[in-house]
């Protein structure tokens, strides 16, 4: 199974500490839409799955009080890992595969996994495996398309693959989105921050 989840270092420092005015607009509106949804929750046990370098980690020790959420947090590549480690404290980092997470079912109040599954081959089995480790909710955020590729251009960037990010192998709109997150979880909410979608979504309890 092919997997690209794993992403440059370039391009999350790009992305995160980009220079642009409006680029660092559509960052705020990214992380303050993180904040208002999460804000609401009372997790006492948090898993980021594909933690890059630590960007969103920081931004969720800064909401929660870690002397009473724990906090963990793991990506496919270890170069990020470490920086992310470095990059923030009171977070458990390790490298692991969102294929194969390793910890028993039912083991999280909240699985984040923002920007990730639109890097994967096999989206709908990373979902189902977020899910698994989940016991109450997941939030997570792919590309808005054609959104995102019309605002890459814009800027003149990827033009020979039209706006595509080298590595984003699956696409979709808000209602596909909505529809393949339905597929396996309640989506509770579903949010467009310029140019992303961001949606918080219910464990289904297979037994009721």
């Amino acid at each position: 199974m092919r997997y690209s989840m794993n992403r440059s270092l370039i391009e999350d420092d790009d992305k995160y500490q980009t220079k642009n005015l409006i680029a660092q607009k559509t960052i705020i509106g990214f992380q303050n839409t993180l904040i208002n949804i999460l804000t609401p929750l009372t997790p006492l046990t948090i898993l980021e799955a594909g933690c890059g370098t630590g960007y969103i980690s920081e931004c969720i020790t800064n909401l929660f009080d870690v002397s009473k959420t724990k906090i963990t947090a793991f990506d496919l590549d270890e170069k990020k890992v470490q920086i992310a480690q470095n990059r923030v404290q009171n977070i458990d980092f390790f490298s692991a595969s969102i294929y194969d997470i390793p910890f028993p079912d039912d083991s999280f109040d909240l699985v984040i996994s923002t920007e990730v599954l639109e890097h994967l081959d096999a989206p709908e089995k990373a979902l189902s495996e977020v899910l698994r480790v989940s016991k109450k909710h997941i939030l997570v955020s792919v590309p808005d398309e054609p959104i995102w590729r019309i605002t890459k251009m814009l800027r003149g960037k990827y033009l020979r693959d039209f706006g595509n990010t080298p590595g984003h192998i699956k696409h979709w709109s808000k209602r596909s989105f909505k529809a393949f997150l339905n597929s396996q979880c309640d989506v509770r909410e579903i949010k467009t921050p310029f140019p992303w979608l961001m949606a918080l979504c219910a464990k289904v309890d297979l037994n009721e």
